[in-house]
């Protein structure tokens, strides 16, 4: 990566120097660092009290002894973040820039599924069982559909929307309980 100049203030400079340790260099890329954390670009707070558990999802077991540490961890939002920067040895905003490249995919890859779905008549199956009881009513009006009894049933509108029927029943109790009648 090239390195970028940036212009600091001279009581800014007086005053980084007046740190011991490391070299000017580093403190300056600690300091921007820091700044970017609390930039208004990043517009979320990191959690600093909460301590959770990252990384239980992980199995562990033979071959990945590894994962056994990762899994025993409690970590606060910002001590998270802090590892994955020391762990990376990249920048706070090269990992957030990676991370919203890597959801900005997840949630479009999401939505061309959903919209699949949608077309194939397999979305949710809330909307499946309200337009198959659109459907269904519909050519009753029409005269074209005459179910048994003279009422249309959850039954029918289950096997049309290709629900089962113990989703359907609860879907009818929240809206179109006259399915569910005698």
């Amino acid at each position: 990566m090239a390195k970028v100049s940036v212009r600091i203030n001279k009581e800014l400079i007086d005053k980084i120097d007046l740190i011991e340790g490391v070299s000017r260099d580093s403190k300056v890329d600690t300091v921007i660092e820091k700044g970017l954390r609390q930039s208004n670009g990043s517009q979320f707070e990191l959690d600093n009290q909460e301590k959770q558990q990252f990384f239980k999802h992980l199995l562990g077991g033979k071959g990945k002894e590894y994962q056994n540490d990762l899994m025993g961890l409690n970590l606060t939002e910002r001590e998270l973040i802090d590892l994955a920067l020391s762990e990376s040895g990249k920048t706070y905003s090269q990992l957030l820039r990676e991370a919203v490249i890597s959801t900005a995919k997840e949630q479009i890859t999401l939505a061309a599924r959903r919209k699949q779905q949608n077309d194939e008549g397999m979305g949710s199956p809330e909307k499946r069982l309200e337009d198959a009881f659109k459907e269904l009513h519909d050519l009753m009006m029409e005269g074209r559909y005459r179910p048994r009894g003279g009422r249309l049933n959850i039954s029918a509108v289950s096997q049309r929307s290709r629900v089962n029927f113990g989703t359907a029943k609860k879907w009818a109790e929240l809206n179109q309980p006259e399915l569910l009648g005698n």
